[in-house]
């Protein structure tokens, strides 16, 4: 398609763009409320709520620090966190403000997939196809709905890395390019470790280029960059140590902190490992890592759905051939600067295996994201890239066509998938640890039970809970937690949620133990009518 002006051009290409970022967020509102919200699925950001209302002095998990929170964790930081705080500032604490606060990450990744796409292939609808796809397809939706969410904030960062070198000419890289393309490197990994897994691939890329042009600085440059992004995780050592109080307490912690995480604790064999971390990369590009969160099982799994892992593995596969097949060639594309996006995903699972079992489907839900790039890649350079024959412009208009027939194929295939997996999500509202009825819990807190006191010994009740009741109602994580509390004299009733219903006496007897009288069994149900969750209420003295 041709314009008589640049300003028609970029008026259709914000037009997609806008396109493409609705069509994400059109999935997003699709059952917003569903699942059930899930610990890991509101960690860090549920301490959201203890800075909005500092008030309760509720029990948080939460590392040391001498000033506001920096470190999620040894290994992330909290972006999340400040990201949402203005939405939950403004709107409240709810399921709604929380999926749309992490929806922004994915808003922004769909975005920078057709930037990207479009600078690297310069066709305008390849990479609106590319970028629909992605914004269409239920694995990158469903993982703002799980523990997926904080992965993905990294991956933000990594796509606005890789859009500074991300031309398709020789053309020379300003100090500012490599600079903050460096910082977001840096950044990503703040969001989360695993981005560390693509640094070989980065580093490779900057030494290239920098021996290409003669400009051996450059890679100095963009590692000064990577080091100015990942001052946060400096800061949040520094901050964790000064409020530790000494270098041998902060010495300790880390030991002890390390030893529980136990990253290397795999088992398997290398060769095993390796064959692990493939199952979860396809789990991931899949969906089934979801669905295996949400719903239990794997539900929308068929041939179709397969293929997306089939062709990533042929796109990484060909990208290779074809740059290996431009070096021994000769090709005019060998003095290109073609970032090796197919390296990404090779370097992430070879890193990734080293950890064996220790990685599971979300720390591969990076793997999406680069699908759709890569395939975008492999179709411009099949049809685009190379010496053309005198026929280029009728080969140009029927590769179009192509890529128009293909790219509705698959967004046809992913709206599907995405049916399929929101009606099996009405069916149930979420199963194991994310039934709705978490939520319903949460709000009958704040409106009828305002005075009462909760208690959470068990997994994944905590978070959710401070973070839907905004940090206003008291709770402790086990009884002996609410025997020290100053207040407990306040608190008139008390209740315990449980997964499993023959935990009953057990609890049962804890609170007898501190006197308890009336003790009463409330039973959550899932929407399809199995038990989700048990309450036990009981009078305090």
């Amino acid at each position: 398609m041709k314009f008589s002006t640049p300003s028609g051009y970029r008026i259709l290409f914000s037009t997609l763009f806008l396109i493409t970022v609705s069509v994400f967020w059109y999935g997003v509102f699709r059952d917003i409320t569903l699942p059930g919200l899930y610990m890991d699925g509101v960690n860090p950001d549920y301490i959201a709520a203890s800075l909005l209302h500092p008030e309760m002095k509720n029990p948080a998990w939460t590392l040391p620090t001498t000033c506001f929170p920096i470190l999620g964790s040894l290994y992330h930081g909290v972006q999340n966190i400040y990201a949402g705080l203005p939405l939950f500032y403004l709107f409240g604490t709810n399921i709604i403000t929380l999926r749309i606060a992490q929806s922004l990450f994915g808003a922004m990744i769909v975005g920078l997939v057709y930037l990207i796409a479009h600078r690297m292939t310069q066709n305008l609808l390849l990479s609106f196809i590319a970028a629909l796809c992605l914004a269409t397809d239920i694995a990158l939706i469903a993982s703002f709905r799980t523990q997926n969410y904080i992965i993905l904030g990294g991956m933000m960062w990594l796509l606005l890395a890789v859009f500074p070198l991300s031309k398709t000419h020789e053309d020379q890289y300003s100090v500012k390019q490599l600079f903050s393309s460096g910082i977001f490197y840096g950044l990503s990994i703040y969001g989360y470790f695993v981005f560390a897994f693509f640094f070989p691939v980065f580093l490779f890329y900057t030494v290239r280029i920098s021996t290409q042009q003669r400009k051996y600085r450059n890679s100095l440059i963009w590692c000064a960059g990577v080091a100015t992004g990942l001052l946060p995780y400096v800061l949040g050592y520094l901050s964790m140590g000064i409020a530790l109080g000494s270098i041998q307490g902060f010495i300790n912690f880390l030991i002890g902190t390390t030893k529980s995480l136990n990253p290397l604790s795999s088992t398997l064999s290398l060769p095993l490992a390796y064959l692990y971390s493939f199952d979860m990369a396809h789990l991931a590009v899949t969906n089934g890592g979801n669905e295996l969160m949400i719903l239990g099982q794997t539900v929308t799994m068929n041939p179709l759905v397969n293929a997306k892992f089939s062709a990533l593995l042929i796109s990484v596969s060909a990208l290779l051939f074809l740059s290996l097949f431009r070096y021994f060639r000769g090709s005019k594309l060998r003095q290109e600067s073609f970032f090796p996006l197919e390296l990404l995903p090779c370097s992430y699972l070879l890193v990734a295996g080293l950890l064996g079992q220790r990685l599971w489907a979300h720390h591969f839900s990076v793997i999406t994201p680069l699908l759709y790039l890569l395939s975008a890649q492999l179709i411009a350079q099949l049809c685009f890239k190379f010496e053309a024959p005198r026929s280029a412009g009728r080969w140009s208009k029927l590769a179009n066509v192509v890529i128009l027939l293909l790219g509705i194929c698959v967004i046809s295939g992913n709206l599907y998938q995405q049916n399929h997996f929101f009606a099996k999500l009405e069916e149930t509202g979420g199963t194991g640890k994310m039934p709705v009825a978490i939520n319903e819990m949460a709000s009958e807190a704040l409106t009828q039970h305002r005075n009462e006191f909760y208690i959470f010994p068990e997994w994944g009740f905590m978070m959710p809970f401070a973070f839907l009741t905004g940090n206003q109602i008291a709770y402790a994580v086990d009884v002996n937690e609410f025997t020290k509390n100053p207040d407990k004299t306040n608190f008139k009733r008390v209740n315990v949620p449980y997964w499993d219903q023959k935990d009953t006496e057990k609890y049962q007897a804890q609170l007898t133990s501190l006197g308890a009288l009336n003790t009463e069994v409330k039973t959550y149900m899932r929407k399809d009518g199995q038990p989700a969750f048990y309450l036990l209420s009981a009078t305090l003295p």
